[in-house]
């Protein structure tokens, strides 16, 4: 715990001088006398990192994939997460950021478990997101989520923003509109018609994750 802190003082100065203050035996009485870690743990199987920047990078990539999660379902703060990993040694790596990663992620409780301790219920009934090939974040919503209210208000959204594209590609349409509309005006009707198409397609995978869950 005494490394966890201070390898996460940087980017959560406050918390981490709390509870460091907490420790039976922290060594100095502030976080920031302590020495920071020239070394940290392995989070690639056995290949030692030298520096603390992967095992940083890697606990808030986990926070942010439950926070987009959370975001993109309109989820309250109080779901519980589950963070899966197929590498022994990256579960024991990531038991040690446990209460900095719950408190990131501000999910009312995060597990820290196997692959192969998820059950086939665990997958079913919870949105997945990928971190990496030995890692993936799972938000179990079953009773959570009302999931055809969520697709009733992504239906009407879809439902826009097909209008949207529909008005932005009409632009388009006018006589002699290559000829006569500057390079500049319809290379932002490109970018236009390119934004919606790519919310349409984020917004369909997200209909798709809600239609396994119903």
């Amino acid at each position: 715990m005494d490394t966890s802190l201070r390898l996460l003082h940087p980017f959560m100065p406050s918390l981490t001088e709390e509870l460091y203050q907490r420790l039976p035996a922290c060594g100095e009485d502030s976080i920031l006398k302590a020495a920071f870690p020239k070394k940290t743990f392995s989070l690639k199987g056995s290949v030692p990192v030298a520096d603390v920047d992967e095992g940083v990078r890697l606990v808030k990539e986990i926070a942010r994939k439950i926070l987009h999660l959370k975001h993109e379902y309109n989820l309250k703060n109080d779901v519980q997460a589950v963070v899966a990993c197929s590498s022994e040694q990256m579960l024991g790596d990531l038991a040690l950021f446990h209460k900095e990663l719950e408190h990131l992620s501000k999910a009312k409780q995060l597990r820290i478990v196997s692959k192969a301790a998820l059950s086939d219920d665990d997958r079913r009934s919870s949105l997945l997101a990928v971190v990496s090939s030995d890692c993936e974040v799972y938000v179990p919503v079953q009773g959570v989520l009302d999931v055809k209210a969520e697709m009733a208000r992504m239906d009407k959204k879809m439902a826009k923003l097909e209008a949207n594209r529909e008005k932005a590609i009409s632009k388009t349409r006018i006589p002699e509109y290559e000829t006569k509309t500057p390079e500049h005006v319809r290379a932002g009707h490109r970018a236009k018609i390119a934004e919606v198409e790519f919310e349409m397609r984020r917004l369909k995978e997200q209909m798709v994750t809600l239609t396994r869950l119903e």
